[in-house]
């Protein structure tokens, strides 16, 4: 499956789901602030047909270059591929956007939900939900138990991991931000939200 046949997939889509907008291989809600919401469709290095739909939120205020699917699942299960030629395959899912994803979108529309969902379905035993969890609630001016999570954050990562020692880097630096100048602290949140926005060319979906 090619970019334009993702694409036109989520623009037959688009109908059932107002407020949403489709560029590449994301479906997602619009506008973009904060919470990049929606659905990324995703080939299948078993059979050119078949493919993936991972459904998820990714928090823009923690800097990354492409789209992060940490927050979220696989839409029909973790091996379910998605058959382009199934004639039914449209109606499947739309059923699916509207029965599952669409639920899971709505009650993550801000970092405070973020960090709840995050909590309530276990997910913090991925390192980089736990980023997730303590940028949100430093952008949600929680400094405080930001600046717990932020820590914890630091504390548990692996040292051997080079990606991971710089992201205990980053970490600590936004947490001696939120300690010494919380207004400095969102507007480096405010930066690296425009950073990734800017790394998925989602700019004018803000």
């Amino acid at each position: 499956m090619k970019t334009q046949d993702f694409e036109a997939i989520g623009r037959t889509l688009l109908p059932n789901l107002p407020g949403f907008a489709v560029k590449g291989c994301l479906l997602f809600a619009r506008p973009v602030r904060h919470l990049l919401r929606g659905a990324c469709f995703d080939d299948s290095s078993f059979d050119t047909n078949l493919f993936f739909v991972h459904a998820f939120v990714q928090p823009l205020y923690v800097p990354f270059d492409t789209v992060a699917l940490n927050l979220g699942w696989r839409l029909g299960g973790a091996a379910h591929r998605w058959d382009a030629k199934d004639p039914e395959l449209i109606d499947k899912l739309r059923d699916g956007m509207r029965g599952a994803v669409m639920p899971f979108l709505l009650q993550v529309s801000t970092p405070l939900d973020l960090v709840e969902t995050a909590r309530r379905l276990n997910w913090l035993g991925d390192v980089r939900v736990r980023e997730s969890v303590a940028y949100s609630l430093a952008r949600a001016g929680n400094a405080g138990e930001a600046m717990e999570a932020l820590e914890d954050l630091v504390k548990g990562i692996d040292p051997t991991s080079e990606w991971q020692r710089q992201m205990a880097d980053q970490a600590e630096g936004l947490r001696n931000l939120l300690d010494k100048d919380p207004a400095g602290a969102q507007s480096q949140l405010d930066e690296w939200e425009n950073q990734t926005i800017h790394h998925l060319r989602l700019e004018k979906y803000r």
